[in-house]
């Protein structure tokens, strides 16, 4: 497995609904303290509108669209 070393705070998507709660809050989980991960996340839910419709070249410039956003 990878090693990362994000910067920045980490949004875990627990099981646990009190624990996104929490985090939400301000306190940071390590990914041992989230416990179980949902499983069913839809990233069309997350996904801007304006990426999901692009069928063309400029989809490549619209990749990693969070970073280009910050």
């Amino acid at each position: 497995m990878a090693n990362l070393d994000p910067s920045g705070r980490i949004l875990f998507l627990c099981a646990d609904p009190a624990r996104v709660e929490r985090q939400l809050a301000g306190e940071d989980l390590t990914l041992d303290e989230a416990g179980a991960l949902r499983d069913d996340v839809s990233t069309d839910e997350i996904t801007p509108i304006n990426v999901l419709t692009r069928f063309d070249e400029r989809a490549a410039h619209y990749e990693v669209i969070d970073r280009r956003e910050q």
